[in-house]
């Protein structure tokens, strides 16, 4: 089956979040489209076709960013992992959320947990199925 490409952004209240693609069938990486302002630079890290990574750089410091992000894929479904914020220890990480934007569906994860991640698990997200 061809590659397909799935436009997104991924957008952050918190001091900091990230998304990863956690199914096989593709990658996630930032979108060469539409570059990551230069005020945002050093705050976005992309690694290993999996992850995208955004922190203020400093704990407790709530701002909000968005990324724009690309998923190749054969279009099939993928699997994803959204992270943000705090353990709940300060009053503003309890406001923590970060949502994924893509395949004319919206993932949003305002869980605070204890363990300080707030990872929330999202299966066979749809993709775009055209170009």
């Amino acid at each position: 089956m061809p590659s397909r490409s799935t436009h997104g952004t991924f957008t952050v209240g918190s001091d900091w979040g990230q998304i990863d693609l956690t199914s096989p069938n593709g990658s996630l990486m930032l979108d060469p489209r539409h570059p990551v302002s230069q005020s945002m630079q050093g705050k976005v890290t992309a690694t290993d076709n999996t992850t995208i990574v955004w922190t203020t750089g400093t704990r407790d410091s709530l701002a909000n960013a968005t990324i724009p992000f690309l998923i190749e894929n054969n279009g099939n479904p993928v699997d994803i992992k959204i992270q943000h914020g705090d353990d709940g220890h300060y009053p503003s990480d309890k406001q923590g959320w970060a949502t994924a934007k893509f395949g004319q569906h919206s993932y949003k994860n305002d869980t605070v947990k204890e363990n300080g991640y707030n990872a929330e698990f999202y299966t066979e997200c749809p993709v775009d199925k055209d170009d």
